[in-house]
């Protein structure tokens, strides 16, 4: 992208309510001094847009269901819900560490296939993700 197109497109960005509303959760989330459990876990969805836009570019939804993920993350942000913490959490470490790392290699060869990486990259990376939700959602708290 030329830099003059991508200054235009970064101008209309900062027009759309889902960039703002991203913004906001982004700020108001990382003010708040409570998103970390004395446990390691995230308190709510920790705003790790880069990773959504990632998963975005990769899978390629309709817009209407990209507008929607967003929509509910960003409600998640505030959501009494938890997010599991890659290397501070102790439960399941080294098998976070490992879906990580799958995650980490596998989301560099979408990247030298243009996010546009073959069918079992994708639902390799889809499954990763739902591991990293579900062990937040399996927190213990004894």
């Amino acid at each position: 992208m030329r830099p003059k197109k991508a200054a235009r497109n970064g101008a209309r960005c900062a027009h759309d309510p889902l960039g703002i509303v991203i913004a906001v959760t982004g700020a108001l989330y990382f003010a708040d001094r409570q998103m970390k459990t004395a446990d390691g876990y995230f308190r709510g969805f920790p705003v790790l847009w880069n990773v959504v836009a990632f998963y975005l570019f990769v899978l390629r939804p309709p817009p209407w269901l990209g507008a929607l993920a967003i929509i509910a993350l960003s409600a998640a942000t505030f959501a009494p819900i938890y997010f599991i913490h890659p290397l501070r959490v102790s439960r399941w470490r080294w098998l976070t560490l490992a879906m990580l790392v799958c995650g980490t290699v596998l989301g560099l060869w979408a990247l030298t296939q243009d996010l546009q990486p073959p069918g079992w990259v994708a639902a390799a990376l889809c499954a990763i993700a739902l591991y990293f939700v579900a062990a937040g959602l399996l927190r213990r708290t004894d």
